[in-house]
């Protein structure tokens, strides 16, 4: 396993262009494990707003 993936600068460059693809799969409506990661963030952001809304 290369341990370069998991530093911060290249794991950063992975999320972002996977979020790019599963952005892309989502709205050409298709089902990959880019866009159902894309859909996780997405519902994690939410939750993170809504979590710091309440108070």
């Amino acid at each position: 396993m290369n341990l370069n993936n998991y530093r911060f600068t290249g794991g950063l460059v992975l999320v972002i262009s996977g979020m790019v693809d599963g952005t892309r799969d989502l709205v050409k409506r298709l089902r990959s494990k880019n866009s159902l990661s894309a859909i996780a963030v997405y519902l994690g952001i939410l939750l993170f707003y809504i979590g710091f809304s309440i108070l």
